[in-house]
């Protein structure tokens, strides 16, 4: 689903009273869902060495009149009975075996990554990744 905003303007809409909405506003708001932007980067902004050698920045979007609530609570659940305390998993130090991954095999941290696969492919998102190759960046990122 695509988000269209178009703009318009009211004619003379007069004033407005302190604390409320221009009436430009409510006219464009009222015909708007909520768009939810949620930003992730990935690496580091130092110049191109072999263990980092992109930056990534991924922009997810989700439309909140799409309710996720039961796919949230499916993957807490699945995350839980893996015997993960109730924290975000970030798929970065699970793939590296970090701290608080430390004691588990790689089938269950497997397993975990599989549960956020899955959960991603089955909720309404769009997401688009900038990649940014650093041998080809001819300065540091910053």
């Amino acid at each position: 689903m695509a988000l269209v905003i178009s703009w318009g303007w009211l004619k003379n809409p007069g004033p407005t009273t302190a604390g409320s909405y221009p009436a430009i506003f409510l006219l464009v708001c009222e015909s708007l869902k909520e768009l939810s932007v949620f930003i992730d980067e990935s690496g580091d902004f130092g110049l191109y060495e072999n263990h980092s050698p992109y930056y990534i920045v991924t922009l997810v979007f989700h439309d909140q009149s799409v309710d996720i609530t039961e796919n949230i609570n499916l993957l807490n659940a699945k995350v839980r009975v893996s015997g993960l305390p109730n924290y975000t998993v970030h798929a970065g130090p699970l793939i590296r075996r970090e701290k608080e991954y430390l004691h588990l095999s790689l089938l269950e941290r497997k397993r975990i990554f599989n549960f956020l696969y899955n959960f991603t492919r089955t909720i309404d998102i769009t997401y688009h990744p900038f990649i940014v190759e650093k041998s080809n960046a001819s300065k540091k990122l910053t």
